[in-house]
């Protein structure tokens, strides 16, 4: 008998995750760049959301 669930999804625990965000400018000119984020429950509700513009120099990439 198996006793793991088969559900692929299932965390019957908290677990810690983490995102990383790369920010390109590929255009001749300076940007300001608006980068929106928002971390959500399991049904979607929005438990988190924060907003910034990042300054991206011609041709270059942010981390």
């Amino acid at each position: 008998m198996m006793t793991q669930n088969t559900n692929v999804n299932a965390q019957p625990f908290r677990m810690d995750k983490s995102v990383t965000f790369n920010v390109s400018n590929e255009t001749p000119e300076d940007k300001a760049v608006p980068v929106v984020w928002a971390v959500r429950d399991r049904f979607g509700g929005i438990l988190q959301k924060e907003k910034t513009v990042l300054s991206v120099g011609t041709l270059q990439c942010m981390d």
